[in-house]
Order: C-alpha cells, then sequence, then structure tokens
C-alpha cells in the first residue's frame, strides 16, 4: 500500500501492517527498511527478514506483535513506538560490531524477548568491551521466558541524546533473568519492575562465567 492504492512490493521498502490483524507468513526471504504495527494482534512467520536503512520496528500504542521469523541484517535495529514487540525467535541471526549493529529500543514501548538469542547473533569474548548491541532509552527490555543474558552482550543505558534523561526497565513478567552482560548507565535511572502474574527475579552475573564456583 502506498498510500492511496496497493501496489507490489519493492524489495527493501518499508511495511505497514493495519486493517484486520492475522498471521502473515514469509514464504521466502524478504528486504525491508523499515516495519510498522497500526494493530493489534500481527504475528510474522517463517522466513528470513532482513533488515536495511533505517531497520526499524515501529509499534503504535496499544498494540502487540510477534516475529516469529528469522531477523537478519547488520544494521542497528531500532525499536521505536509505544506499543509491544514479541521475538519469539531466539536465534536471530543479526549481527553486532564496533559501528553499527544490535538494537536500540526507544519510544516508551516494550521489547519481549524470549531467549538471549533474539537479540541476534553470538557475540566473540573480544566484543564484550567493544561493542554496545543493546541501547536502551525510555523503555523497556521484558523476559517472555527465564533465560540467560550473554556475558559478551553490552547494554548502554540513555544513548538517547535528543532527550538524555537515560530512564531504562527491564521487566522480568515473572522469570528468572539472569544477566551476565555489562549495564552501562548514563543519566537518569534503570529500573526493575515484575509485571507477571508470579514473583520474578533479575539476578546480576559477572561477565566472566568461569569465576562463578
Amino acid at each position: 500500500f502506498n498510500g492511496s492504492t496497493d501496489v507490489a512490493w519493492s524489495a527493501g521498502s518499508g511495511a505497514v501492517f493495519t486493517g484486520t490483524a492475522g498471521t502473515v507468513t514469509l514464504a521466502s526471504p524478504q528486504l525491508a527498511s523499515a516495519v510498522t504495527f497500526k494493530t493489534n494482534g500481527y504475528t510474522l512467520n517463517s522466513g528470513t527478514l532482513t533488515m536495511l536503512g533505517a531497520a526499524s520496528f515501529n509499534v503504535d500504542s496499544n498494540v502487540t506483535t510477534t516475529i516469529r521469523s528469522t531477523i537478519a541484517g547488520a544494521n542497528t535495529l531500532s525499536k521505536l513506538g509505544p506499543g509491544t514487540l514479541i521475538l519469539s525467535n531466539s536465534a536471530n541471526i543479526n549481527t553486532a560490531n564496533t559501528v553499527a549493529g544490535g538494537w536500540r529500543i526507544e519510544g516508551g514501548g516494550t521489547l519481549r524477548l524470549m531467549g538471549d538469542g533474539s537479540l541476534g547473533a553470538s557475540l566473540p569474548d573480544s566484543a564484550r568491551n567493544t561493542v554496545t548491541d543493546i541501547q536502551l532509552n525510555q523503555s523497556t527490555i521484558q523476559a517472555g521466558a527465564s533465560f540467560e543474558v550473554s556475558q559478551n552482550r553490552r547494554t548502554k543505558i540513555g544513548t538517547n541524546s535528543s532527550t538524555n534523561r537515560g530512564d531504562g526497565i527491564i521487566d522480568t513478567r515473572g522469570n528468572a533473568l539472569t544477566w551476565y552482560g555489562s549495564l552501562q548507565g548514563g543519566p537518569g535511572s534503570l529500573r526493575v519492575i515484575n509485571s507477571g502474574p508470579t514473583p520474578g527475579i533479575l539476578i546480576l552475573g559477572t561477565d566472566d562465567i568461569n569465576s562463578i564456583n
């Protein structure tokens, strides 16, 4: 849809999901620069979705959407908007390096993870002090299951210079979330909450698992 009429999909374009929600199956690998969800209840299933350019996922207010497809790409992936994006695939293959990649979460919404691999491909030991693959700005990272965040993932809170408040939330949602990766703060605060019906716990580990006996 180009704003006035339906048109053939052009690889690398932006996709907008609105109207009646349902499950959308990617029958073949797809390229996109931005994906926007305006209606609650959409699910992207199967296939590989490679994000290019702005590489953004924008989820509107009161909207929850699920991506089961494999997410790929080397650009920084942005989760924007006040809604909730669920990454149910714990084997995504998007990458991060010292220049780009990883996730930038801002706009007041929630990114729900089902495992460390939801964030993307595993990082080498050398990345833990050089690669920032999670940027958390005035938004929420939510655990959708109990899992461990790799010691090689580095999270920075408050990288959004336009607001510079740095407030971020980790929501255990009734799960046991073990965070071995580093958490580096900026102006503002990091809050830990539990929105689940049962108690949850956040365990802050060390970036050297070998030192845990």
